[in-house]
């Protein structure tokens, strides 16, 4: 757990990303999977330091070779016994002025989950 405080809270790599700006949002970072384990990432980046100081074009290729795109750590699964119409009311008629009677009071969202489910 260390390691990854290292890598995404306290440690060169966030610090150095961060300065750099490579990412638009400063939270995009740390929502990157790692693509290796945590010990091989830091090494390979001191590493990286030691030679010299390392400049934006080689940080992003690190970055990009060392981490997975945000999200891309789920995987899509539905329990066996999951069946769409286990959907609770309250999540297809959040609003209170939803009539599940007239479908024209629905939100979009709403209908769709709805309308899938059945």
């Amino acid at each position: 757990m260390q390691l990854l405080r290292n890598i995404y809270c306290t440690g060169e790599v966030l610090h150095h990303v961060q300065l750099a700006k490579i990412f638009t949002d400063d939270k995009h970072f740390v929502d990157m999977g790692l693509l290796y384990a945590p010990a091989e990432i830091i090494s390979k980046f001191q590493n990286m330091l030691k030679n010299h100081t390392i400049d934006r074009a080689q940080l992003i290729e690190f970055v990009n070779t060392s981490f997975a795109p945000p999200g891309t750590e789920f995987e899509e699964w539905n329990p066996q016994d999951w069946h769409k119409s286990f959907i609770p009311m309250c999540l297809v008629f959040p609003c209170a002025n939803e009539n599940k009677d007239d479908p024209s009071t629905m939100s979009q969202a709403a209908l769709e989950i709805f309308v899938d489910s059945y």
